[in-house]
């Protein structure tokens, strides 16, 4: 009996596998969208997913590493709601890094582990590897970078997100990648980052005074496409608004706006944006 409720768990993580398989190797793209819904549906964790991924998310391919980083990415987009709930912390991920498996509690997730049976423990630990990974791989080849961006905007809504991560996270960023050297698409999701933290954790934000507007300065400077323009435009009157430090970086943050002005742009015939003058 034992062996058949062994055969009968192992059952549906040979699914997964055969998912991962299809999406990673195979190049289909429906297995992402259907990892995703089984994740929602309690099929699978978040951590299975990594599990099932293996070794593949540091194979030595940047076309093979890109797809199984897009497909957890994916996943991480529909799925990051339920990183509130519980999950394994032992991860996979990050061991080339050196990183260690297992990150201990905090006190006082120590002291609520009898009322919360150990779950902000275990999300604190997921969190905290799944951001570990990502900001290592923003140092991975080229065709790696859109899939980690995916996965860091997914962690960004995160609401678990352990403090000092969001920091560390617009660090990474700031310091690794060359944002307007990225499609445009690509670099919209830097924006979306950076809007979803202003949004949740200005405070943490606040404590990186004004490095935080020079990097800030560094991802907009030079950008041309008008729908990034909207979103940045929107940070930069956050930034004045809301009274970020703009220390010595004042005549800088002048600067890199003002170009814009005044205006000079016409939409395309039927464009489906909808942005205007």
């Amino acid at each position: 009996m034992a062996a058949a409720a062994a055969v009968e768990a192992a059952a549906p993580m040979g699914a997964l596998w055969g998912l991962v398989h299809d999406f990673v190797v195979g190049q289909q793209e429906g297995p992402a969208d259907q990892v995703a819904a089984d994740v929602k549906s309690g099929n699978y964790t978040v951590l299975q997913v990594v599990e099932a991924l293996g070794s593949s998310l540091e194979n030595p391919e940047p076309r093979t590493r890109a797809r199984a980083i897009q497909l957890l990415s994916q996943v991480l987009l529909h799925c990051h709601t339920l990183l509130l709930e519980k999950e394994g912390a032992e991860s996979l991920i990050g061991k080339k890094e050196g990183r260690r498996k297992k990150l201990p509690c905090t006190e006082t997730e120590r002291g609520s582990k009898a009322k919360r049976g150990n779950s902000a423990c275990h999300r604190y630990q997921l969190v905290v590897h799944l951001i570990l990974f990502y900001e290592n791989r923003l140092k991975d080849h080229h065709l790696v970078i859109p899939s980690v961006l995916q996965g860091l905007k997914a962690l960004s809504l995160c609401v678990a997100l352990p403090p000092g991560l969001a920091v560390s996270v617009l660090k990474a960023i700031f310091q690794e990648v060359h944002v307007q050297s990225l499609p445009q698409v690509d670099r919209h999701t830097v924006y979306n980052i950076i809007t979803n933290f202003m949004r949740t954790r200005e405070e943490e934000l606040k404590s990186l005074g004004a490095d935080f507007t020079f990097g800030f300065i560094q991802v907009m400077d030079g950008e041309k496409d008008p729908r990034n323009l909207l979103v940045a435009f929107r940070i930069v009157h956050d930034l004045i608004s809301r009274d970020y430090s703009l220390g010595p970086f004042v005549e800088e943050l002048f600067e890199v706006t003002s170009c814009y002005f005044p205006i000079d742009f016409t939409p395309p015939p039927n464009d489906p944006h909808g942005i205007q003058r």
